[in-house]
């Protein structure tokens, strides 16, 4: 995705690695697939008119002194193609789609599978998931 370094939110302090990676600076970018504390959190490690993209949940912009560090902020939220998009928007989800599927197929996308489960698992699992500890995806394959 053009990531020139990527920072572990499990195995090291973020904050501290940021700074150090940017000499101080700021990064560009985020991708917080954690929560709505972590991203927000996440604001203070931006430079001006950094981007945030939030996967688990949108940041409170409270905590940013308004017309500042000016961030961008994208909530991704696939499934609202489906139930706000239009025609346009679905063919557009599709046509991603299609491409990570290819490119998972070549090889040049891990899906990052930690296991698969029958539909009798399928509760444990969400349980599992719940608790945002598993790496990777449990996937539930039809028998």
């Amino acid at each position: 995705m053009g990531a020139h370094a990527v920072i572990d939110h499990r195995t090291e302090d973020v904050p501290a690695r940021a700074t150090e990676l940017t000499g101080g600076r700021g990064v560009d970018t985020v991708v917080d697939t954690v929560g709505p504390h972590s991203a927000t959190a996440d604001l203070r490690l931006l430079v001006h008119c950094g981007r945030l993209a939030a996967v688990a949940g949108r940041p409170d912009l409270r905590t940013v002194r308004p017309f500042g560090m000016a961030p961008s902020v994208h909530e991704i939220a696939l499934g609202a193609a489906y139930t706000l998009g239009d025609e346009r928007t679905r063919a557009r989800l599709a046509a991603m789609l299609t491409d990570l599927l290819a490119m998972t197929a070549q090889g040049r996308l891990d899906a990052m599978l930690t296991r698969t489960v029958a539909l009798d698992d399928v509760p444990e699992a969400l349980i599992e998931l719940s608790g945002r500890h598993v790496r990777g995806k449990i996937v539930y394959v039809r028998d």
